[in-house]
């Protein structure tokens, strides 16, 4: 009898660890579609500020777009990376708000639901890393590769070495070792050169900046979808709770004067800042920061998201909405 019993119990957990299988395979190509269809709108946005930019370029043709589009195509040059990231962003709000609730009235299990957008997203903040390393590797100017001074007010990456069609501006720096500031000049400064290994450099920290894009997209669309499934009061928490938050960090990092908060804040992007004599300033630009930071934040967003989501009940009177 202990011995059916046990058999029974054994042939219920394969089939569930089956069923479950099952259901993270379909829900990976529902995840796998959604990302898709968001990256090619922005494959479709990018290409649209490029061919504006590129004509504008050429003298032979000149449009003004809507501020909202011009600010998100970088001004009249597409910033992939912006772009890239809000969509990846927005993908992860989709998937929680439009996607699980249905899912879990029929029955899917919870954890395929958190695992299938973070492989997904990982997955396709590669292949956006990579593939703006490639678009810029094929565009870039690389004819001067020794250190150059550049103009007070210049970039001091694009005035020389960038592309005026499509730019990566927090990864293109990683292309450099450093930038030298020298207080005295008014805001000339002297550039490194390409450096070895310079293009792997940039490839990881835009997939740094995807992958940090797409982790707080899946935990905004988790909270927000938590937050909306408990009520007025529980939305009214939340909302109240991330407004006290970026007011915080507006006041602590951007409207304050301190020199070493200043410093935090940049080398959390991977700019690390050196003051020597006299207030002249080095620049550094160190790829494995903002990488590793990525991962952190990943894995904190993910392990937050999916907790949400385990948690996350559909309420009797919203499923007719579904």
């Amino acid at each position: 009898m202990i011995a059916m019993d046990a058999t029974m119990m054994k042939t219920a957990r394969q089939a569930r660890r089956h069923r479950t299988g099952r259901q993270t395979h379909v829900m990976m190509r529902r995840c796998a579609g959604l990302y898709a269809a968001v990256l090619g709108v922005g494959v479709v946005l990018a290409a649209i500020g490029g061919g504006v930019r590129y004509l504008a370029m050429q003298g032979r043709w000149h449009v003004r777009i809507p501020y909202a589009l011009d600010g998100m195509l970088g001004a009249g040059a597409a910033d992939v990376e912006s772009l890239t990231g809000l969509l990846l962003f927005a993908a992860g709000l989709i998937w929680f708000l439009a996607f699980v609730g249905p899912e879990l009235c029929h029955g899917v299990n919870r954890r395929s639901l958190a695992v299938a957008p973070a492989a997904c997203g990982v997955a396709a903040a590669a292949l956006s890393a990579v593939a703006m390393t490639v678009l810029e590797y094929g565009l870039a100017d690389r004819v001067r590769q020794g250190s150059a001074e550049v103009m007070a007010g210049a970039s001091p990456v694009y005035g020389w070495w960038g592309n005026d069609l499509y730019q990566t501006p927090f990864s293109y720096r990683f292309l450099y070792a450093w930038q030298y500031v020298p207080a005295s000049t008014g805001g000339a400064a002297k550039v490194s050169g390409i450096i070895p290994g310079g293009w792997l450099f940039m490839g990881a920290a835009c997939f740094a900046l995807m992958l940090a894009a797409m982790a707080l997209g899946l935990l905004a669309g988790a909270a927000a979808a938590w937050a909306c499934a408990g009520g007025v009061k529980r939305f009214a928490l939340s909302v109240g709770a991330v407004v006290v938050a970026y007011v915080a960090a507006m006041r602590l990092f951007l409207f304050n004067g301190s020199v070493t908060l200043a410093w935090l804040a940049q080398a959390m992007t991977g700019e690390v800042v050196r003051y020597g004599s006299n207030w002249n300033e080095w620049h550094l630009y160190v790829a494995w920061i903002p990488f590793v930071e990525a991962v952190a934040l990943f894995a904190v967003c993910v392990a937050v998201a999916r907790r949400l989501t385990m948690r996350r009940e559909v309420h009797a009177a919203r499923r007719w909405a579904i």
